[in-house]
């Protein structure tokens, strides 16, 4: 994980947006987890998770130019 750039962020820390429990603003691994248990269905967060994954990836992309 440490050559791929913005993986820890994409993978696990990302805020995103998304209300879990008592959580306003889960990090994607919550999101992760709760898929996992089956607790939410990932189609009806694919879209936006993978939006937040690339952009986490390009910005950090961008920081090593």
């Amino acid at each position: 994980m440490k050559t791929v750039p913005g993986y820890v962020q994409s993978r696990w820390a990302a805020p995103t947006g998304i209300k879990i429990g008592d959580i306003e603003n889960a990090p994607m691994s919550d999101l992760i987890n709760e898929f996992i248990t089956g607790d939410i269905k990932i189609e009806d967060y694919a879209s936006e998770i993978n939006r937040i994954a690339n952009d986490r990836y390009q910005e950090a992309l961008d920081a090593l130019k």
